[in-house]
């Protein structure tokens, strides 16, 4: 499948915690994903990937585009006093390993309609702040919007800042999803199953959905049920695409 991601993690240290925060936890302006126009950039339905069915080449594609922010934001909390931004070869290794992983994962429909359809695919594309916004409001496939952003931050977030507990421990967010779109990681934690959790989001995944797969906590690998929620769920609409 084609997919553009992004997630939303929590570690515990020094063990990792079972504790959620809804997906609609709001890090962001509600105005921010629309590059600060929502007269003129309206979203009609939230939705921001589609399921591609290739009933020729029994492939299920999950396309969506993430655009990954390359400039610096400041910081409260670091030496440099800024949070950089993603670089070109970050990018790259975005696209390629993501990518990569999946695939190697050898992911396939196991029951229903299109059982032994296999899934996966992705892409990153690098721009400014601003930019990011405008072109992912922008991004449209067969009429459905599949514009996503893809940023970094630090504690200076407080959606980003660490709970401490009395026994010495600690909860920390590495990673946030607004409105199932607008990806933002903590660059303490960006870690490729960081980000593949927040990725499944833009997919309409909830963090209470599939406890043991990659809305774990710490996330593990899509697994069955993964690509049964991938197939089924109604936040995604559906293209066919004819057998030739």
């Amino acid at each position: 499948m084609l997919i553009t991601i992004f997630a939303y993690m929590k570690n515990r240290f020094p063990r990792h915690s079972a504790r959620t925060v809804g997906s609609s936890t709001r890090s962001l302006s509600p105005y921010a994903y629309c590059a600060n126009d929502p007269v003129c950039n309206v979203d009609l339905d939230g939705r921001k990937a589609i399921r591609i069915i290739d009933e020729g080449n029994k492939t299920v594609t999950i396309k969506a585009d993430y655009y990954v922010v390359t400039s610096d934001i400041g910081s409260l909390y670091s030496e440099t006093k800024i949070v950089p931004g993603y670089s070109l070869s970050e990018i790259e290794e975005l696209n390629n390993s993501i990518s990569k992983h999946l695939n190697n994962l050898g992911l396939v429909v196991t029951n229903g309609e299109y059982s032994g359809y296999s899934v996966v695919d992705l892409t990153f594309i690098g721009a400014d702040q601003v930019k990011a916004e405008a072109m992912a409001t922008a991004d449209n496939f067969e009429g459905f919007n599949i514009g996503n952003t893809f940023r970094r931050g630090d504690k200076t977030n407080h959606r980003l800042r660490r709970e401490e507990h009395p026994d010495g421990s600690y909860t920390a967010v590495g990673g946030i999803t607004h409105l199932k779109t607008a990806i933002l990681m903590n660059i303490d934690f960006d870690t490729q199953m960081n980000r593949l959790h927040e990725i499944f989001h833009t997919f309409g995944f909830d963090d209470e959905q599939n406890a043991k797969g990659i809305m774990s906590y710490p996330p593990q690998n899509p697994n069955e049920k993964d690509v049964e929620i991938l197939m089924t769920t109604p936040y995604m609409p559906t293209l066919k695409k004819p057998i030739q």
